[in-house]
């Protein structure tokens, strides 16, 4: 919404033509690449104002930001300061089906309104406290003719004034760094953002209502609720209880907590100079480092980034050549001579990140799309990206930072080191490079229990059992003692996060009814705990596997010859992770694994597929919750796949305003790349569903 002081500014103006409007964009693009060596990152729709040909920055006190992560998830994630400015667009989902872009850059949205706090009744005796709706009003895009410009036709012009800067900070980079150059910012305090200005600003105006206005201690109980949150990024723990006092006694004067710390030395205090402690490394230290460090390949990378977000490309045909050439020529270049891919993230709000590292949304997942399609379609280049796509993952495993891997990314299948894990292995046949082995079995190495470990969930996408399955897969194709034990260990402590209830072994969530289904139902237990037993020759694990599926049992239902979806109340999923097809594929797995064990299971096997081929279209086009991961699924049964299940495929990424193509594995253009392979490769070849499925 409108800020009231931004109109002492003048405000925002028109442009007059459209070289004006070409000019903006240029400025845009080469503020953008200032703003990303900066470490800028409030530079949100409110902070920017479109004034005629130029874009006019009007709150510059969060720069310097802190690191994301530790120095080894840094180097692995690689992401751009560009990508958390505030610039690029931030998509908020409102009621109505309306989206409100907080970010300065973006498509032209329809008027939204925004909640906020006000009054209603004003002038009578009624009067009274109430939520109203506010216009939101942003500044900072260019109008021409009265109406607001689309920054798709301008995006060529953006990218240019972002290159162009990059090469004036790479040419004059020493100059840049100097004692006394530019980035001294000497005596000049940054703002660190510990929770957002309108968060605190909810808290307050909730803090005045009359119920906690005469309550003394409504403040510290306040305090105390936000203060359960993790340390930030960049924030040490020894730093973190000084800071959250801070923001304690702030809320108990009823005041906005603000912190400064100066970028030179990392004194970080509270908005009246009082010390809470410094920061390690300095902030300007790492800027000065980064600047130094800057390339070309840091210019490419950045305007490819840009290009595509802003204007993104969808490929151009739909088989999996086609869309394995998509993902090739939408690769990124990376420092470290790797390549990865940004993507949409689907929990709203939407903002774009670089893909990740996981199986289910990150490069390792789309370089198994490649490394299948290029095997199929003898594309040797396909392979070498295949390939660079995995290199940002084995140097973080070679490098000593990776041992909290398991803290960092979390056990399960989908994006933590589970999936990492399978990923490499099926990798090593894919390309044909045992070293690939190498790097699991190091990976691996870095997942032992310990007592944190209790904490952690229990599933196959997110869970524990999600590693298990993995270090099952590993240890079938690279047997070790050590591995061995590694592995009993942790399917050990999978058993024990069940309870018992006659011959039934059951995974109770936090919250909610006994899941059914592969990805967060008993089902990936049961498969991981078979796989387990079935590699080690441990008969108790086969036999917790069929524990497992006792308690599934009882919540089949024959009527719909399906399994319950988690909400209970409607038509039960038919899909990779809820319903009949994840199920189909836990039994197909259990019958290699132990086919004497599990043999009374085949006539389950039978009406999970049908009910698979024969449940109507979901409407989604993916691996996890669509038709693709239907589709691979009859395939490896040898089944046949109807017609309905074959349409054009939709993405949830084709849903928002702004339609960018998601390139990752279960959700994006990487699983149907897959999903095709399979259609010409058939039931032999791999599939990046679950190992032994």
């Amino acid at each position: 919404m409108r800020q009231p002081w931004l109109d002492g500014l003048g405000g925002a103006a028109p442009c007059a033509d459209t070289a004006e409007v070409e000019a903006f964009h240029r400025r845009l693009g080469g503020l953008a690449a200032v703003l990303d060596l900066l470490g800028a990152n409030d530079v949100h729709s409110d902070n920017l104002i479109a004034a005629g040909a130029a874009p006019v920055v009007v709150d510059l006190e969060c720069l310097f930001g802190l690191p994301a992560a530790s120095p080894a998830l840094d180097r692995l994630e690689a992401t751009p300061a560009l990508l958390t400015t505030g610039l690029l667009p931030f998509l908020v989902p409102l009621p109505g089906g309306i989206w409100r872009n907080m970010g300065c850059l973006g498509p032209v949205l329809p008027a939204a309104t925004v909640p906020d706090n006000g009054w209603c009744h004003i002038g009578t005796d009624w009067i009274r406290r109430a939520t109203v709706a506010v216009p939101v009003e942003d500044p900072c895009r260019p109008v021409l003719d009265g109406q607001e410009v689309d920054v798709t036709p301008w995006v060529p012009a953006l990218v240019d004034g972002h290159d162009a800067a990059m090469e004036v900070l790479i040419a004059h980079r020493d100059a840049l760094t100097a004692e006394d150059g530019p980035l001294a910012f000497t005596g000049a305090l940054c703002r660190h953002v510990a929770l957002p200005t309108e968060s605190y600003r909810r808290l307050l105006v909730r803090l005045a209502e009359p119920d906690l206005a005469d309550a003394p201690e409504a403040p510290a109980a306040q305090a105390a609720r936000i203060a359960h949150r993790p340390p930030q990024p960049g924030i040490d723990a020894g730093l973190w209880p000084g800071l959250l006092a801070a923001e304690a006694r702030a809320l108990a004067r009823l005041d906005v907590p603000a912190f400064r710390f100066d970028p030179a030395d990392g004194r970080l205090g509270e908005a009246d100079g009082s010390p809470i402690g410094r920061l390690d490394p300095p902030p300007r230290a790492r800027i000065i480092a980064k600047a130094r460090a800057l390339s070309d390949g840091d210019r490419r990378r950045a305007g490819g980034m840009l290009g595509q977000v802003l204007a993104p490309v969808r490929p151009a045909a739909a088989d999996y050549q086609g869309l394995a050439a998509h993902l090739v020529a939408t690769a990124l270049p990376r420092r470290d001579g790797g390549i990865d891919w940004i993507r949409p993230h689907e929990r709203p709000p939407i903002a774009w990140r670089p893909a990740g590292h996981g199986l289910y949304h990150g490069s390792p997942g789309i370089a198994l799309a490649l490394a299948q399609a290029g095997r199929l379609a003898g594309r040797p280049d396909w392979l070498d990206a295949a390939r660079a796509a995995l290199l940002p993952l084995r140097r973080f495993i070679a490098d000593p930072g990776a041992d909290n891997a398991l803290t960092a990314f979390g056990p399960g299948y989908a994006d933590g080191l589970g999936g990492m894990i399978a990923g490499l292995v099926w990798a090593a046949e894919l390309l044909d490079d045992p070293a690939l082995i190498d790097d699991a079995s190091r990976l691996a190495r870095t997942a032992d229990p310990d007592d944190s470990t209790a904490s952690l969930p229990f599933d196959l996408h997110d869970g524990l059992a999600g590693l298990v399955v993995a270090l099952a897969f590993l240890h079938s194709r690279a047997p070790s003692a050590a591995l061995a034990r590694r592995l009993l260990r942790q399917a050990d402590r999978l058993t024990a996060m069940a309870t018992t209830d006659g011959d039934a072994l059951i995974w109770q969530p936090a919250r909610g009814p006994v899941l059914a289904g592969l990805a967060h139902g008993q089902s990936g237990m049961a498969v991981a705990l078979a796989a387990a037993g079935a590699v080690t020759d441990t008969p108790a694990l086969i036999d917790a596997a069929r524990r497992a599926l006792t308690a599934e049992d009882r919540l089949f239902d024959p009527a719909r010859a399906n399994w319950p979806s988690p909400d209970r109340g409607h038509r039960p999923a038919t899909a990779w992770c809820h319903g009949a097809a994840g199920i189909a594929l836990a039994r197909l797995a259990l019958l290699n694994l132990a086919p004497d064990i599990f043999a009374d299971r085949r006539a389950e096997l039978d009406m999970a597929l049908a009910t698979t081929a024969g449940a109507p279209s979901s409407g989604a086009g993916d691996l996890c919750c669509g038709d693709a991961g239907r589709r691979i699924i009859l395939i490896r049964a040898g089944r046949t796949v109807p017609e309905r299940l074959c349409g054009p495929p939709v993405l949830w990424s084709d849903a928002p305003p702004l339609a960018a193509p998601d390139p990752c594995l279960f959700k994006g253009l990487a699983g149907l790349c897959h999903a095709d392979a399979l259609a010409h490769g058939g039931p032999q070849a791999s599939c990046f569903l679950l190992p032994f499925g």
